[in-house]
């Protein structure tokens, strides 16, 4: 099963930023002196963090972009080509924020489509089975997580584990007999981020996929002790509010 996260709309477009760049044969230096001209104080790190999708896209940050690579292959770029269609036409999809929508749908709103009203409890999940007050649990566990500043940065943290929920955060969750989003919920309680970027953070570089198999089940033991540990103290507040 394919392990890749939803892309953000600034990857999206920094990958395509730097394909016509290359199509055009231009380097990095040159787009960015082309932005230069226009009175933006860029230079080729700029541009390498716009095509790793590492900077943020202001509408005037996406115009001056499309006029530079414009220039840069003698040939107009639109906005709407900055969004990437997958080989074959097929459409894809992209995060905007922290909803999911398809590329077609983003390319539309270049082109002049109205905007679409988003519902944030809706798209914090993008999924319709999830009901309102689980919703209202798993932000309240992510909310208790450290660095997490309040309830909307909880929520924002815990979209993005979502967001990176593939093949390993399934099997975690097969393993442990929970949800994937119990894994994404807890994995915030315990570090402030996902599982997939706490095992990141302590797997050494170059290290052997051994190394980081051992590292994921030290991960997945510290998950089932906080849920363990979590059932255990709501299981005391049920019974002591029966009491009261």
């Amino acid at each position: 099963m394919p392990d890749t996260p939803i892309p953000k709309i600034s990857e999206v477009i920094g990958k395509r930023a730097r394909e016509i760049r290359q199509e055009s044969g231009a380097t990095q230096e040159d787009v960015a002196a082309i932005a230069r001209d226009c009175g933006m104080n860029w230079d080729s790190g700029r541009v390498s963090q716009i095509e790793q999708g590492r900077s943020s896209m202001s509408v005037e940050t996406l115009i001056v972009l499309a006029h530079a690579l414009g220039r840069a292959r003698n040939q107009p770029v639109s906005l709407w080509e900055l969004i990437e269609i997958l080989p074959g036409g097929r459409d894809g999809n992209v995060i905007i924020g922290i909803d999911m929508v398809t590329t077609n749908q983003a390319r539309q709103w270049f082109l002049g489509d109205p905007v679409a009203t988003l519902d944030r409890s809706r798209r914090m999940m993008n999924r319709d089975h999830i009901g309102a007050r689980i919703v209202d649990v798993m932000v309240d566990l992510a909310e208790r997580g450290p660095g997490v500043r309040d309830r909307s940065d909880a929520l924002f943290r815990l979209a993005d584990a979502l967001r990176s929920t593939g093949s390993m955060e399934q099997r975690i969750a097969h393993k442990i007999g929970v949800s994937t989003d119990a894994i994404a919920s807890f994995s915030i309680l315990l570090w402030g981020h996902s599982i997939r970027e706490e095992r990141d953070k302590r797997t050494p570089p170059g290290a052997a996929p051994q190394k980081r198999g051992q590292i994921t089940r030290v991960l997945t033991q510290e998950l089932e002790q906080s849920i363990e540990t979590e059932s255990a103290r709501r299981a005391h507040q049920r019974h002591d509010e029966k009491d009261s």
